[in-house]
């Protein structure tokens, strides 16, 4: 039976639950990230490149720990998709994460995420500088979908150097977490993201846990976590975002934000 949609007869709810329109923001390529692209070097003070987690609140403290840091940076035309936003927003006009650029090797290494409009412009400069390697990336949001965590899919330019480069752990996590990937691609990344949201999971025996599952710092008998409140609604609002009403509560991010232990099926 064919059926049609009126969207001109939508219940006063359901048009309120559509994204209001907007007017794109306008393409630049900023000198900063034209920099980065041929020397691999960021600026000591940017006022175009954030970190990734800027929206939810949590950068700060990230950067404030040596295992989390340095966090992975996005720039302002990747993190300004309309007219009228701020890169602290979460707003249903998120761009995904597709593209990446790195500079460094090791726990140092230097990863912005940018725009399909930059990765097209810059890649003459990538090419040639030497410096800098781009990466595709797309979040796993089926059990059976490859990772491309570690950033090591595709790279430009190809060389052995580049070939032996896998994104440092916590940017892995960071990056995931943001991009809405909504299964783990080990039991010691699950670990990590228990760890970084200060979940009871790695806590065993807390006197005091909240009832999403956050543990504060004073009663934490786990690994350390840079949070000293609860960010568990953040990433469910932006998890919620990434996947335009699609119900995530039952894949493996969606069960540790509802505070459920995954067991042995930690990829389904």
């Amino acid at each position: 039976m064919n059926r049609e949609v009126d969207l001109g007869h939508r219940t006063h709810d359901e048009r309120r639950a559509l994204p209001q329109k907007a007017v794109p923001e306008i393409h630049r390529i900023h000198d900063e990230i034209r920099d980065f692209a041929c020397t691999g070097i960021l600026p000591m003070q940017s006022t175009y490149i954030f970190p990734l987690l800027t929206s939810t609140g949590i950068d700060m403290a990230l950067n404030s720990m040596q295992i989390w840091s340095p966090t992975p940076l996005m720039t302002q035309d990747f993190a300004l998709t309309v007219q009228g936003s701020s890169i602290q927003d979460l707003t249903d006009y998120l761009r995904p994460v597709n593209w990446v650029l790195s500079s460094g090797f090791g726990n140092t290494s230097i990863a912005i995420v940018i725009s399909p409009y930059e990765a097209n412009e810059l890649l003459p400069i990538i090419r040639k500088s030497g410096k800098v390697r781009l990466h595709i990336y797309a979040a796993r949001v089926t059990v059976f979908m490859r990772s491309f965590s570690d950033l090591a899919f595709h790279t430009t330019p190809e060389s052995p150097a580049a070939r032996d480069w896998t994104a440092a752990a916590h940017l892995r996590t960071e990056l995931n977490l943001f991009a809405g990937q909504l299964y783990f691609d080990s039991r010691e990344e699950y670990q990590r993201v228990c760890e970084l949201l200060a979940l009871y999971i790695v806590h065993p025996g807390a006197e005091h846990i909240e009832v999403d599952g956050f543990v504060p710092p004073a009663h934490r008998t786990g690994p350390s976590s840079p949070l000293t409140t609860s960010a568990i609604s953040t990433f469910k609002r932006l998890t919620e975002l990434r996947r335009k009403g699609i119900s995530f509560r039952g894949t493996a991010l969606g069960r540790i934000l509802d505070a459920r232990l995954l067991g042995n099926e930690l990829a389904s």
